[in-house]
């Protein structure tokens, strides 16, 4: 746990290639999101906001763009049709 919380930029980089791996092998729009709230991530852990902050952060940011985003880019990109 220590190693993690000494390297959260390349802990949050590794979610967000990994949440691009998972998006490109399932091409739904389904982790997406959690691709950019991993990499707006990267750079709030160059803070000293704790990791549980950091984890709410991308939970609720996922959230809302899952729900705001995803209607309307559903709709133009016809996915799911």
């Amino acid at each position: 746990m220590t190693f993690i919380l000494q390297n959260l930029p390349w802990f949050w980089f590794a979610l967000m290639i990994l949440f691009c791996v998972i998006e490109a092998l399932t091409v739904g729009l389904t982790s997406i999101w959690m691709a950019i709230s991993s990499f707006v991530l990267i750079f709030v852990s160059f803070t000293k906001i704790p990791i549980l902050y950091q984890f709410l952060i991308f939970v609720v940011l996922s959230t809302v763009l899952f729900f705001t985003t995803r209607p309307f880019l559903k709709s133009k990109l016809k996915i799911g049709e």
